[in-house]
């Protein structure tokens, strides 16, 4: 007899499955408090969102899509659709402290400003730009990624194109992402700095190189326009002024890179124009420049009587006078705003508007506001759509919101100072510039 034994295969123990949901497709930007960001497999879509106000849509492509201009610790309500479906709501988080900026109120006084955008910088964070609302509000910030100082900045139609180290012409998007990346070739002894300029898509920097005349070396200022990843020069001043038997003045900008040569001209603003050519204000001349799309001498306007004689100058009707010019720029309107910071050091600045009649070769003062505040370097007044004016004092720090008739009425009808929530503001704040946002 024998005995058969068989063995039954265990039962199979029972899997256990995941219940966690799926990683949301959108959420808050892991390097910015202030936007949202999607990604998905592939394609295009879009994102609304929704929330304090706020209603706009942004396009999207290659499975990414990225909202910004959201203000700090508010709730929005994030629709993608397209490429990929998701809905959820994203709440934003606060500027980091060491970045944050507030607005002190100096004139209490109605603000006509859309918003703001402006570089400053604060503790050991300089080369930050921030657009804020009129109470100081941030709602898009970004840092340069650039080492030195930033000298400059304009409004591009997908963000800020800034000047910074004398070197770099870099465009920081909406969007976080870099758009023109230019810098100057450093075997080219030549620097940018100053001032940037953007009309459609072409971006002007004021430049400056040492050039030999008879009597000895002079900086030679001049214009060089972003070409793919480099600057190109396209205009000198020497091609058009003889600054022999003119002088610099302290403090010498360019000493440590140019010992020895004299700053006779010293420009410090560049406004491309519709059409061809740019408007220039140079400080050491008193004088400002209209230039030709051709790069000769449309017209120019003497401020004072130590500005050289040119024969392509306006008349004034009336008195017309500025010293140390920083900042022409055409308002809105179609007149002339430039920023007079004054001669002597501790004069007050003023910012002065010029109706300039180009048929009959003749410039008029039209207003002339005090800002009540020395402001030796850079600063900047700006025409809003409405008539008003908006000014900086870079050295301090300060907005200024102009009265319409200053004649009558106090030269500001309001005012706010930017000082940092931490620490103690780095760097200066070279202009403000109001835009839409």
């Amino acid at each position: 007899m024998s005995l058969a034994l068989g063995c039954r295969d265990p039962e199979p123990l029972p899997v256990e499955h995941s219940t966690a949901p799926a990683p949301p497709l959108c959420g808050l930007a892991t390097d910015n408090a202030l936007r949202i960001t999607c990604a998905w497999p592939s394609g295009p879509g879009t994102l609304r969102v929704v929330g304090d106000g706020f209603d706009r849509t942004f396009e999207g492509a290659d499975g990414a899509v990225v909202a910004w201009g959201l203000r700090p610790s508010t709730p929005y309500t994030a629709t993608l659709s397209g490429g990929a479906t998701w809905s959820g709501e994203v709440v934003t988080d606060e500027v980091p402290a060491e970045l944050a900026i507030v607005f002190e109120e100096l004139v209490a006084g109605p603000s006509r400003l859309d918003h703001l955008l402006f570089p400053t910088g604060c503790g050991s964070n300089p080369g930050q730009v921030f657009v804020t609302d009129p109470a100081g509000t941030v709602e898009w910030y970004g840092g340069t990624g650039l080492t030195g100082g930033l000298a400059s900045f304009d409004e591009t139609a997908a963000g800020v194109v800034v000047l910074a180290g004398r070197r770099w012409v870099r465009e920081l998007r909406w969007d976080g992402t870099i758009g023109v990346d230019a810098e100057r070739d450093l075997e080219v002894f030549e620097f940018p700095h100053h001032a940037v300029s953007v009309l459609g898509d072409q971006i002007a920097v004021l430049d400056t190189r040492v050039r030999q005349w008879p009597s000895g070396p002079f900086l030679d200022d001049g214009v060089a326009f972003v070409s793919g990843d480099r600057l190109v020069n396209g205009f000198v001043m020497g091609d058009v002024f003889d600054p022999q038997g003119r002088t610099g003045f302290a403090p010498d900008y360019w000493s440590s890179v140019f010992p020895g040569v004299t700053d006779a001209t010293h420009l410090n603003s560049v406004e491309l124009q519709p059409g061809g050519g740019f408007l220039l204000s140079a400080k050491h001349l008193d004088t400002l420049f209209s230039i030709e799309a051709d790069g000769s001498i449309g017209w120019t306007i003497a401020g004072s009587s130590f500005a050289p004689d040119f024969a392509q100058a306006l008349t004034p009707v009336g008195a017309v006078s500025f010293e140390f010019p920083h900042h022409v720029n055409r308002a809105p309107w179609g007149n002339l705003l430039v920023f007079d910071t004054g001669r002597e050091f501790l004069v007050q600045a003023q910012v002065v508007e010029l109706a300039v009649d180009e048929v009959a070769r003749t410039v008029t003062e039209v207003r002339r506001w005090s800002l009540g505040a020395v402001c030796p370097t850079q600063s900047s007044a700006y025409g809003l759509p409405d008539g008003s004016v908006v000014a900086t004092c870079a050295a301090q720090r300060t907005i200024y919101e102009l009265s319409d008739d200053p004649a009558t009425e106090p030269s500001v009808r309001r005012a706010v100072r930017v000082a940092c929530v931490e620490g103690e503001p780095s760097g200066g704040m070279p202009r403000a510039k109001p835009i839409s946002f």
